[in-house]
């Protein structure tokens, strides 16, 4: 048996019938494989001391042994005779019944009984296990009016599973924070360069400077491993803004030009080994960098990278995804987790069947030298997965390391489906993995336009078959718009939909729009028939406003057989409303396909062009070009 493995093993036998003989036997196989204790009965204890003398061997014992029910001064006084008689530690079995009733004073005062009979002599062990997916949690109780330090290593680790310490605090608290301390050494050396991308988003950005300032240059460990780069899209920004940062003005090229900036900045640094790309609306904890960098440097496999939690920046403990993989789509993991909830946060450590194929930019650190290809140059959404699955990063991730952001939903808009769209089709189409075809293609720019058509949202499907339509003009016309500002200027021209005005002070009084179920058991039939009310007459609507929240998207079922809704996002104080257009309805789906037709006939042809030409701009030579010009 593995040597580490038998340190952390306590070799037990506390059943009522065992003998003498019992007794001995275990502490021959103790001695044997080099446990690091035996665990016996208070009657034993004399004779396991006698057996095991000579050896490393501990002699351990339990206290109120099995209910935990006896009087404090019981277990006292069972501790003194228990050391008295040769015993290294002891494991008391605390109040059970009182811990349910929450009388955490009896909890408290009963292991304290226990601790101080033992005066030191004698290693005191107050743990309640749950043996749950390969569970282990131990309790500690906390009664201190000054601030106290403690430590775990009394915990023997398991090779597999999860540890869990759960903390409860009998007064008034302030948790400072913990820590692993590892006795490994490390695997390497880690520099850390940290890419921040941003396009007029001053304020945010100088917030997250100063914070990650402070917090790197008060760490001893980490303070002269770690740089910051500001990649300012919008050229908004001043030196003076960005203290203990390096600016770094930049023609505006989306998030993709922004952060292959960075990385060109990091790699041409002789130091750095390791680049942490980070949405400038995206607010870290410095705690997830300070635990990346630890993980990295202790990491077997020098080429991992970390990509970190979302987390709702409005519904703080609300986990949007933790990993996430690709397939026709993005598919985030462990969506919708709330953080809160000790059962899914141990969920949330294990890895599913399918492990996270990607990094998101939100939080996603990576090693420098791994990079082989860079970014397409015209992505601003989906860079990200098309940068992991071209370098074929291995991809770890782990309670502890997450950002805040703004929930995907409330930033949904016509610009938003449209990039979504455009790039999403692009991998599909060069990505090795994917296995795709025109009609793969087709069904993949569906599930992208129904849900706004058949929303109300006409503006967002008709930006969805826009982007279909882009992409037939081939990739030349996206290195002439790589800048999106033209873009952006047709799309403020063209769409007056969804364009957000203040939130009404009265919108609390308008009644919710619930899903309707006027037709009760034939209403999804009646929906599909009539294309959710599209083809009836307008005499049959309900012409009084009602009101959805950006965060019900999409709306189907909820705007059938209304004239209109108000669409709000209360965070924010914005809204906008929808109304139904037959009209607009149906000119989207003819727009979508004349669009599909175009695209089947040109499939073959376009799909060469863009493996042929996107290869051209990948490259670390193309990306130095641009950032020259």
């Amino acid at each position: 048996m593995n040597k580490k493995i038998a340190n952390m093993i306590d070799h037990t036998i506390l059943k009522a019938t065992a003998t003498k003989d019992d007794v001995v036997k275990l502490c021959n196989e103790a001695k044997e494989y080099g446990f690091f204790s035996v665990c016996i009965n208070p009657a034993n204890i004399e004779l396991a001391k006698e057996e095991l003398k000579g050896s490393d061997v501990k002699v351990c014992t339990v206290i109120g042994f099995p209910l935990g029910a006896n009087t404090s001064a019981v277990k006292a006084f069972e501790t003194k005779d228990a050391i008295a008689k040769g015993a290294d530690e002891v494991d008391m079995v605390i109040n059970i019944g009182a811990l349910k009733d929450k009388n955490y004073e009896l909890v408290y005062e009963d292991i304290k009984a226990v601790v101080d009979a033992a005066n030191k002599e004698a290693l005191v062990k107050v743990i309640h296990f749950t043996e749950n997916n390969q569970t282990l949690c131990k309790n500690i109780l906390l009664n201190s009016d000054k601030r106290t330090h403690f430590l775990t290593s009394d915990i023997r680790i398991p090779t597999t599973g999860l540890l869990g310490i759960q903390i409860t605090a009998l007064k008034h608290s302030i948790f400072f924070g913990g820590a692993y301390l590892s006795t490994d050494k490390k695997t390497q050396d880690v520099s850390l360069g940290i890419g921040i991308t941003t396009y007029k988003r001053e304020q945010s950005v100088i917030n997250a400077v100063k914070r990650l300032s402070a917090a790197i240059s008060a760490n001893e460990i980490y303070k002269d491993k770690i740089a910051i780069t500001v990649v300012d899209n919008g050229k908004t920004l001043s030196e003076s803004d960005l203290l203990g940062a390096t600016l770094i003005p930049n023609e505006n090229l989306g998030g993709t030009g922004g952060f292959m900036r960075n990385l060109i900045h990091y790699k041409n640094s002789s130091t750095t080994t390791h680049c942490l790309f980070m949405d400038d609306d995206a607010s870290c904890e410095p705690e997830s960098i300070f635990r990346s960098i630890a993980f990295l440097e202790h990491a077997k496999n020098s080429t991992l990278a970390i990509s970190g939690a979302m987390l709702s920046e409005k519904l703080q403990f609300m986990q949007w995804e933790n990993g996430a993989w690709f397939d026709d789509c993005c598919h985030p993991m462990h969506c919708h987790y709330d953080m809160t909830n000790l059962d899914l946060l141990i969920k949330n450590e294990f890895e599913d069947n399918q492990y996270p194929t990607y990094g998101a930019w939100w939080f996603f650190m990576f090693p420098i030298s791994a990079v082989k290809e860079y970014s397409f140059p015209f992505f601003v959404r989906g860079d990200d997965v098309e940068f992991s699955y071209k370098n074929n990063f291995q991809i770890a991730r782990m309670n502890g390391i997450s950002t805040w952001q703004e929930d995907f939903s409330l930033k949904s808009s016509p610009m938003t489906r449209y990039l979504d769209t455009r790039s999403a089709i692009i991998l599909q189409m060069t990505l090795k993995h994917t296995s795709s075809n025109p009609l793969k293609i087709l069904h993949l720019v569906w599930k992208f336009f129904y849900a706004p058509n058949w929303s109300y949202m006409y503006d967002s499907a008709n930006a969805v078959v826009m982007a279909f339509s882009d992409i037939l003009n081939g990739p030349e016309y996206w290195i002439k718009n790589i800048d999106t500002q033209n873009i952006r200027k047709i799309f403020k021209e063209k769409y007056k939909i969804e364009i957000n005005t203040p939130l009404r002070d009265d919108y609390i009084e308008i009644q919710d729009a619930s899903e309707n179920n006027r037709f009760k058991f034939c209403t999804k039939f009646i929906r599909r028939i009539t294309l959710n009310g599209h083809l009836l007459p307008s005499a049959l609507l309900k012409h009084k406003l009602q009101k959805l929240s950006k965060y019900q998207i999409p709306f189907i079922n909820r705007v059938f057989l209304r004239r209109e809704v108000l669409v709000y996002n209360k965070y924010d104080k914005t809204e906008f409303t929808l109304h139904r257009d037959a009209r607009y309805f149906i000119k989207n789906i003819i727009f979508l396909c004349l669009t599909g037709i175009k695209f089947i006939l040109r499939y073959k042809n376009l799909k060469k062009e863009y493996e042929q030409f996107l290869s051209l701009l990948k490259t670390d030579d193309f990306w130095r070009n641009i950032f020259q010009r």
